[in-house]
């Protein structure tokens, strides 16, 4: 009786341990401006990030593209999402856009710079604050 419940408490332990040991992954919560030759273009930003969505602004409209999985692949993270698009985007830009528009690739530089789809992105000032 005494072996049994020493083994039960190891289990427990153990897989106690490993759950505080897992980190849930999450995205730098913000509004990113794309940084070019011609500088840091906020206006209006082109990537906005909130807790379970990425929003694209392109063309004069929006595709919202909820997540669904998170995963890291060594320091990028690779999203997955499904993106909706508004209906007045012209197809051109559509066409231009990402190859793949259910994932993405994501690097944290700094608290202010991301890579994004190998794009690098600046948080815009207006609204400065980088999430977990």
């Amino acid at each position: 009786m005494i072996c049994r419940s020493i083994v039960l408490s190891a289990g427990l332990f153990l897989a106690g341990s490993g759950s505080v040991q897992a980190k849930t992954l999450s995205l730098p919560i913000g509004e990113w401006g794309e940084v070019s030759s011609h500088g840091h273009d906020c206006r209006p930003p082109f990537l906005k990030i909130e807790e379970h969505r990425v929003i694209k602004r392109l063309g004069g409209g929006e595709g919202r593209c909820p997540i669904k999985k998170i995963r890291r692949q060594g320091k990028t993270l690779m999203v997955d999402v499904k993106c909706e698009y508004d209906k007045s985007i012209p197809e051109d830009y559509l066409m231009e856009g990402d190859d793949d528009d259910n994932s993405f690739s994501l690097v944290v530089k700094s608290q202010s710079k991301i890579l994004f789809n190998n794009t690098p992105y600046e948080i815009c000032a207006s609204v400065k604050g980088v999430g977990k």
